[in-house]
């Protein structure tokens, strides 16, 4: 009889990515809506990365579309501590604290994400939307049955 011997495919290795591909890809995975996949790329990068900017942004607005709001404002807000010039974490806090109904402290970081992108540049079209947003929230929440404002309202809460 002949002796066969069946060889074994090697093994494969997974994938090999830069931190650039990687981050790519959590990206891409969580605009896809691919959280699962999205988090654990983050985590790693985080891990290796403490102090990336883009990878606490980024992983921040995850935590928070999973429910860990204070995470959420840990990681973003350290972006923002590290990058202060930079918009995208600022609206991104906003963006957290909006929803969290922290409407004061949503004011004040969409106003430093116009700050940090120049009131005229294209990258401060978002933080101006979303104070819009804020702004007719705070009024909404003044305005009376009857339709007027009520007195307890305020204008301290505009820019």
């Amino acid at each position: 009889p002949v002796n066969k011997r069946r060889t074994k495919a090697p093994a494969s290795k997974p994938p090999q990515f830069s931190p650039e591909e990687a981050m790519a890809k959590a990206i891409e995975w969580h605009r896809a809506g691919k959280l699962s996949l999205a988090e654990p790329i983050y985590a790693v990068l985080l891990q290796r990365w403490p102090d990336h900017v883009d990878v606490l942004n980024h992983f921040g607005v995850l935590k928070h579309q999973r429910g860990d709001s204070a995470a959420a404002l840990q990681m973003i807000g350290r972006a923002t501590e590290l990058a202060p010039d930079n918009p995208s974490p600022w609206n991104n806090l906003g963006n957290v604290l909006l929803e969290m109904q922290q409407l004061d402290e949503a004011v004040a970081a969409y106003h430093s994400a116009v700050e940090a992108a120049g009131s005229t540049g294209v990258e401060a079209a978002e933080p101006l939307n979303n104070l819009g947003i804020v702004c007719g929230t705070l009024v909404a929440s003044k305005v009376e049955p009857d339709g007027g404002l009520s007195s307890s309202s305020s204008s301290d809460w505009l820019i």
